[in-house]
């Protein structure tokens, strides 16, 4: 008999202190979200400058020490207002072994104070629609989201 997995913890970390162990979660994502199949090819050097800027704001999810999910919160100003603080998950994932009960939950209430505490004003999410068969908008509905924009897109040839 399998025994029910640990309650994951959520904490705060520097992207410079968890690289190491985000590839094969960044594979699972990529293998979840992606539609076109891009290759996946992280801009590492990106992700550590945003670290550096202090941009860049990574909300882990833990499960007996393991990494198991993340939200990547980038918190800069909009270029039509400058002086106007904004969050956007910038990306998220969890292992679908965490998704039932109140994690995904907690995860987006956590991003949400601390944004608010760290002065930004609005926070967005862009959802993939094709994932999870549109849950996640249904979740951030019900935490007071709402849409506000969709992005159409189309392969060139």
């Amino acid at each position: 008999k399998r025994s029910a997995p640990a309650a994951p913890e959520l904490s705060w970390q520097r992207f410079n202190q968890i690289a190491h162990e985000l590839p094969p979660l960044f594979l699972e994502h990529w293998r979840e979200a992606s539609l076109e199949k891009h290759p996946l090819d992280p801009d590492w050097d990106l992700y550590y400058a945003w670290d550096v800027q202090n941009t860049l704001r990574v909300l882990t999810v833990r499960a007996e020490g393991v990494l198991v999910g993340y939200l990547f919160l980038l918190l800069s100003a909009h270029v039509d207002h400058k002086t106007t603080l904004f969050a956007q998950a910038e990306k998220f994932w969890l292992d679908p072994v965490f998704r039932q009960g109140w994690t995904g939950v907690k995860l987006f209430k956590e991003a949400m104070r601390a944004a608010k505490e760290w002065g930004a004003k609005e926070f967005a999410v862009p959802v993939e629609l094709h994932v999870m068969d549109g849950r996640l908008a249904h979740l951030l509905q019900r935490l007071g989201f709402r849409p506000v924009e969709t992005i159409h897109s189309r392969k060139l040839t």
